[in-house]
């Protein structure tokens, strides 16, 4: 049973990481489960199976045991997104006064269609929205021409330890080697985000051929100046969590699937033909 336990600790330990990066703060109550209440939701199921287990005289295996934790934390997980997404329908008002700055961006700057990603290169939320939406964003709409694709920083400091650095390292490669060497950064961070740290950001760098005394100098010059600009920006939008985006100023607040993005986007480019 000891061993049964660590599992539904671990377990625990999981699901707290999963749905850290859009766990509401202040403001956002009402819009998704905190990391107390999934903790404390995830703590009750597994008490209660633990429970029922003692009163099964054949008692349960480790394989049933884990099962029934992750069955039931699958569920509040499912009913967790269901709020969010009848949460986000009811956002329905446009930011008029919305600025890319001087950020990184990918595609036509002339685009009919403007998307500005606030993210951490350590959420895993991030990093599902990297490998199954972003990726069919670019497909369709950014190398058509559609869509010009701007990304901002907002490094969840409290929670993820590399985000900050992170997103200094990649200001690094912009300075060095404009916005193709970001966007290199960037896809590897993505893609490697259980490695980020000091060496990587190094390795990265040899690897696209930064010259290696500039990019190690901008490290330890650490100027966070521009990521707390995009920090107090994406404040003032209201996003709070990670990621969240403007399409042509309307928010999705969370990682929703392509669909979402295509129907904004679609409406959009039908409304700029028909001006």
């Amino acid at each position: 049973m000891k061993m049964v336990l660590a599992k539904g600790m671990s377990l625990l330990s999981f699901v707290v990481i999963l749905s850290a990066c859009t766990a509401p703060t202040e403001g956002q109550q009402g819009k998704g489960l905190s990391e107390d209440q999934v903790r404390k939701i995830v703590d009750e199921r597994v008490q209660k199976l633990l429970e029922e287990s003692s009163k099964n005289p054949e008692g349960m295996t480790d394989e049933q045991f884990f099962a029934k934790v992750e069955k039931g934390i699958d569920q509040y997980i499912q009913k967790q997104e269901e709020d969010a997404k009848k949460a986000q329908e009811q956002e329905t008002q446009r930011i008029e006064n919305y600025s890319i700055d001087d950020d990184p961006g990918i595609g036509d700057p002339n685009a009919p269609v403007t998307i500005i990603e606030f993210s951490d290169f350590q959420c895993p939320f991030c990093g599902r929205h990297f490998q199954e939406v972003y990726s069919q964003i670019k497909e369709k709409y950014i190398d058509t021409g559609k869509v010009r694709y701007v990304f901002r920083d907002l490094p969840l400091i409290q929670l993820h330890q590399n985000a900050m650095s992170a997103s200094v390292a990649a200001n690094c490669a912009l300075q060095q080697g404009g916005e193709e060497a970001y966007f290199k950064f960037h896809d590897e961070f993505f893609l490697n985000q259980q490695s980020l740290g000091e060496q990587f950001y190094k390795d990265t760098a040899k690897k696209f051929n930064l010259n290696m005394d500039d990019f190690d100098a901008c490290i330890v010059a650490n100027d966070t100046s521009e990521i707390e600009n995009d920090m107090k920006d994406a404040q003032s939008y209201g996003m709070t969590g990670t990621p969240g985006f403007l399409i042509n100023g309307w928010p999705i607040r969370g990682a929703y699937p392509f669909d979402a993005f295509q129907e904004i986007i679609e409406r959009e480019l039908s409304a700029g033909t028909e001006k």
